[in-house]
């Protein structure tokens, strides 16, 4: 899964990822959630295959739209890296 977790981390400082992370024990058997920074279905699929576990075939996607205000960690562009403590 280290693949996996590069790229929500490089998908994140790109600004594309909001939110990324497992989800409880549910009656949907989903496993986790990602919220990306899209314009559309198909901009949201291409950025869901560069998952290398998606990819892979261990994890399936489900897409659905979610509309919110850009506001707070929502907003549009890219957040900036923390600097390094060494």
């Amino acid at each position: 899964f280290k693949g996996h977790m590069d790229n929500i981390n490089r998908l994140y400082y790109d600004g594309i990822i909001k939110v990324a992370g497992p989800l409880g024990k549910n009656d949907l058997t989903w496993r986790g959630i990602f919220v990306y920074d899209c314009k559309n279905r198909e901009e949201a699929e291409k950025y869901a295959q560069t998952d290398p576990a998606i990819a892979a075939g261990l994890f399936s996607v489900d897409i659905v739209a979610w509309l919110t205000s850009p506001i707070g960690s929502f907003k549009h562009g890219k957040p900036k890296k923390p600097k390094s403590g060494k």
